[in-house]
């Protein structure tokens, strides 16, 4: 009971502990100095069972919650006043704490954590040629590297605290990372195909610009004076990198064709980046980090870089629409919706310079906006103007997503009226017979409707197949039974499922085609519900990722439907391969064989955003046999995406 109580009584002080670090900082910059006093005193006074969790929580704190980094290197200076010993065991723990962030190619936390450190010689305690060493090594890693992992690091680091280190340090930076451009790769990156300028590159044009006009002081030091003799201390500079350290960075955004302020916006880029990295698992929190932020341009155009980000997530669009919902509705924004409308009218305007892969991203995160917005939306750009293409096809795709997070008819009733054309007809079941001979009706049809809603056993189907009520045989038969069955459980999923359990057994015996063609041709103006029933196809191993591919290149080549990317059996191809497990790459063989022969610009365009969503199940020893299938730009393209992780 004892042991029990005590367990208790620590839960509840490590509790407390966690919220005084955790919240620091936030109750305003005059309060500051007077919690840190605070801060350091219960440190000071803690039991020595807690030290193990107070050097743990502070050091992932500093590693984690980004603009910070100051308050908590102020703690550990004043700790080391009173108890050097905890300050070193810290400096330890957050030395080995680097070495597996490095190992797991964590960006971001690394960025924070080298700032703690910087902030920690900005107060004397960590001696300057300590960290300038570490970052050497970064320098040399970012020579020889292939992408821009190192070189990031280094640059965050010294345009926040490039005062504190040496010129040498500074130009011998500049003098590497001209070295590691790849060009061809910043051109597989792009979202836009006038894009010239990437991240890293802001980084240095502002490092050059911080060397003319000088460095912004630490904020440190605005909270407390460096002490007057820094400890003893060196990091271990034999870190192993993995191959896990890979990081290209994203291509600059400017939505709004504003001339950008490079040191600015980067800087407020980089702290929006960091808030959406450490909480976008919180949105809520996210939100209240971000909903006070003062230009709304930078602030949608770095949620567009990650937004529109050919690294292809396909949660982000989800993750981003609900975050943006959360800051349209707070009453520190009020006038973001407005810009976010003005941002998507500019991206329409430049449509035919803007990959695929983004704008399909850009209308799944429209859907689930708007649809959380009630839909009410500013539609006048649709309206206003005749739509090119591209333009239409994106509203199309739009509305289709709309359709399917709501009902056809909420969608329609929101629509501005000359918008209801691009609406697909509503949803409902059609039974038709379109092979059938003219002569022959419809009474097979309704006996095995008949027999259905009498919930007719498997054996007393079978046997009405065979009886002389039927007049056809064969695959019409089968045609008639599919489309017949697929028509009654329109009623609802649970019918359908119900259907193909009971009559599964006459079901294994129909060719997948034959399946596929009469779910096709009952679902036509429903391809969400194809695509639902496909899944349960696949589910009863009636059909497999393979039938579903070689149906989909069937239906592509006899419509020539390579002319427009979004067609449904394009959706059921990316379906195929997402259901193959461990036949996917398999499958992203068969369909670039398949349409290797198409040598056009368009195709080009359509196979590469194809491949940027399945790149990720291909390893580098299996690039080849998919590059032997691909036209040159496309295979090149392919290699640069395996490199890219």
């Amino acid at each position: 009971m004892a042991a029990e109580k005590r367990a208790k009584t620590v839960g509840n002080e490590e509790n407390r502990y966690q919220k005084l670090i955790t919240l620091i900082g936030e109750f305003g910059e005059e309060k500051i100095p007077l919690h840190i006093e605070k801060l350091k005193k219960e440190i000071v006074d803690s039991e020595a069972i807690f030290k193990d969790f107070l050097i743990k929580l502070l050091v992932e704190c500093s590693s984690w919650i980004p603009g910070k980094e100051h308050i908590y290197a102020c703690v550990v200076v004043k700790v080391h006043e009173e108890n050097p010993s905890f300050a070193k065991e810290l400096l330890d723990y957050s030395s080995n704490l680097l070495k597996d962030l490095i190992s797991q190619g964590n960006l971001h936390r690394l960025k924070l954590l080298l700032r703690f450190y910087s902030s920690l010689v900005s107060l004397n305690y960590l001696p300057k040629s300590a960290l300038e060493q570490l970052l050497l090594s970064f320098i040399e890693f970012s020579a020889s590297e292939t992408s821009e992992f190192f070189s990031i690091l280094v640059a965050s680091t010294l345009l926040h605290y490039g005062g504190i280190f040496s010129l040498n340090l500074i130009q011998k930076f500049l003098e590497v990372t001209r070295k590691t451009r790849d060009p061809e790769l910043k051109s597989v990156l792009k979202v836009f195909t006038h894009q010239n300028e990437d991240i890293l590159q802001g980084y240095i044009k502002s490092l050059y610009s911080c060397q003319e006009l000088g460095f912004q002081l630490p904020k440190v030091v605005s909270i407390q004076q460096p002490i007057e003799q820094s400890i003893e201390y060196s990091f271990q500079t034999d870190i192993e990198v993995t191959n896990k350290c890979r990081y290209f960075s994203d291509m600059i955004l400017d939505i709004f064709g504003q001339s950008i302020n490079i040191n600015s916006f980067i800087l407020q880029s980089e702290l929006i980046h960091e808030n959406l990295a450490s909480f976008k698992m919180n949105l809520e929190l996210t939100a209240q980090k971000l909903e006070n932020f003062p230009d709304h341009e930078i602030l949608l155009n770095t949620i567009f870089s990650e937004l529109l980000s050919l690294n292809f997530n396909e949660t982000e669009p989800v993750l981003y629409s609900s975050l943006m919902v959360k800051l349209s509705r707070s009453p520190a924004s009020t006038s973001l919706e407005i810009k976010l409308i003005e941002a998507v009218e500019k991206i329409m305007n430049d449509i035919e310079n803007i990959n695929s892969l983004s704008l399909e991203k850009l209308y799944i995160f429209l859907a689930y906006y708007i649809s959380n917005m009630s839909f009410s939306w500013n539609w006048s750009f649709f309206v206003e103007k005749p739509l090119n293409s591209k333009q239409e096809m994106f509203l199309r795709k739009l509305l289709g997503k709309l359709v399917r997070l709501s009902y056809h008819d909420i969608v329609k009733a929101e629509l501005p009226e000359s918008l209801c054309v691009y609406l697909l007809p509503e949803p409902e079941a059609i039974l038709r017979f379109t092979e059938v001979e003219e002569s022959v009706d419809n009474t097979d049809s309704q006996l095995i409707i008949d027999r259905i809603n009498s919930k007719a056993p498997t054996q007393a189907m079978k046997a009405l197949l065979t009886s002389k009520e039927i007049c056809n045989s064969g695959d019409l038969l089968m045609m008639i039974f599919c489309e017949s069955l697929f028509y009654q459980g329109s009623k609802s999923l649970q019918h359908i499922t119900i259907y193909l359990e009971r009559y599964m057994e006459i079901l294994t015996g129909v060719s997948a085609n034959r399946l596929l063609n009469s779910l096709v041709n009952v679902w036509a103006r429903s391809p969400q519900r194809i695509e639902l029933i496909i899944g349960k196809l696949i589910g009863y191993k009636l059909i497999n990722s393979e039938d579903l591919c070689n149906f989909c290149l069937e239906r592509l080549t006899k419509h020539d439907s390579w002319q427009d990317f979004h067609t449904l059996e394009w959706d059921l191809l990316e379906l195929a391969v997402s259901e193959a497990k461990e036949q996917k790459l398999e499958i992203l063989e068969l369909i670039c064989q398949s349409v290797s022969s198409i040598q056009n610009d368009m195709y080009y365009d359509k196979i590469q955003t194809f491949l940027r969503k399945f790149h990720k199940v291909v390893d580098n020893s299996q690039v080849t046999s998919l590059e032997n299938s691909l036209p040159t730009p496309v295979a090149k393209s392919l290699r640069k995406l395996v490199e890219l992780r």
